[in-house]
């Protein structure tokens, strides 16, 4: 969101805790709403990180040629589009729906070096634990007190491994 912002994006944020607003706007959105019905304008591009209906709400909002980004699914709820979501008309001709996955990017830690020296990029609270105590946090429903939640993955245990970083 900062980094689409600061490129002179014109930024929607939806958060449905109205209390988070205000942090929000400090990250550069020029538009914030506690749900995607309150958006008006079609937009050109989105990520979704909560799946089920939100992804398919989110889909619909798109532009022509726009693409949502799947990242999560912590709705964890199915998605069903309604029939005739995917036909198109000039104004929605050519959306797609395509999922990411970190791994598979080339040369990630470069990218996240290049971002984690970035002074103005804000993370805000971070909630940063030990990856071993993954398990036992999904088994107490993911409780996310600050909003983001790190899990650190140790390396410095295996054989040439890299140093610990978040």
């Amino acid at each position: 969101m900062q980094l689409a912002a600061q490129s002179g994006a014109h930024v929607v944020a939806v958060a449905r805790d109205e209390g988070h607003h205000r942090t929000l706007r400090l990250l550069g959105p020029r538009e914030t709403h506690t749900d995607l019905s309150a958006v008006t304008a079609r937009v050109h591009g989105a990520v979704d990180m909560l799946g089920g209906t939100y992804l398919v709400e989110t889909y619909a909002l798109l532009h022509s040629g726009a693409t949502v980004i799947a990242l999560g699914h912590s709705a964890g709820a199915d998605e069903h589009f309604p029939y005739g979501a995917f036909v198109a008309d000039p104004a929605t001709s050519g959306r797609s729906i395509t999922s990411f996955f970190l791994g598979s990017e080339a040369d990630l830690a470069g990218e996240m070096t290049l971002l984690a020296a970035d002074e103005q990029l804000q993370t805000g609270d971070l909630d940063v634990r030990n990856w071993t105590g993954l398990a036992d946090w999904i088994e107490q429903g993911a409780p996310r007190p600050s909003g983001r939640v790190v899990f650190r993955v140790d390396h410095t245990g295996s054989p040439g491994g890299p140093a610990p970083r978040a």
